[in-house]
């Protein structure tokens, strides 16, 4: 029983390679729409890819380049001409030709599993354990906020033997001190 399984056959080159460019150094608030519609002034857009982030803290945000081919070489050489240092928004845009990774690269680039490492493993935690956790650390932040808080309190609040009391002025000092000063007449002798 010789069965021998035939190995895939590779893929072509694209035959889109000398039609294809490359344009980066696109501003943010570009969107696809816009930019499709600039791209077909220069001819007839058979491909466009817009390229996203995928992952991280911009995720869904344009990676500011992307990829156009044409139908024509002619097309995609006068696009790459008229494009290629061209103002759109508040940046200057750079378009080239663009370039195949084969895809020996693609794949020498990751690296391999290593065989007989064991992942690490996270231990399972009971969702009822993980909200008693997370009720206790509550009741032990609300105990140190209110420890806190009378520490505070105490710490504003004058100790009664470092005080010095002075007694209060009566009204009629009050009203005196309220007064300019006034010269005392003397009586004559």
């Amino acid at each position: 029983m010789d069965a021998r399984i035939p190995l895939p056959v590779e893929p072509l080159p694209h035959e889109t390679d000398d039609k294809r460019i490359w344009i980066g150094n696109l501003d943010n608030r570009l969107t696809e729409f816009h930019l499709v519609k600039v791209l077909k002034r220069y001819g007839n857009v058979k491909k466009f890819d817009f390229l996203f982030h995928k992952a991280g803290p911009l995720k869904g945000h344009p990676r500011g380049y992307c990829f156009v081919t044409y139908e024509t070489k002619p097309q995609a050489e006068h696009a790459l001409q008229c494009l290629h240092g061209k103002l759109m928004l508040s940046k200057t845009l750079v378009a080239k030709w663009a370039n195949n990774v084969p895809t020996e690269d693609l794949t020498a680039r990751r690296p391999a599993p290593l065989l007989g490492v064991k992942k690490e493993q996270k231990p399972v935690v009971n969702v009822n354990s993980q909200i008693s956790a997370i009720e206790a650390k509550l009741k032990a932040m609300e105990r140190d906020r209110d420890r806190d808080l009378d520490h505070c309190l105490l710490a504003t609040v004058p100790s009664l033997p470092s005080q010095v009391m002075m007694p209060k002025p009566s009204t009629a000092e009050c009203r005196s001190q309220a007064k300019p000063y006034r010269r005392h007449h003397r009586t004559s002798r």
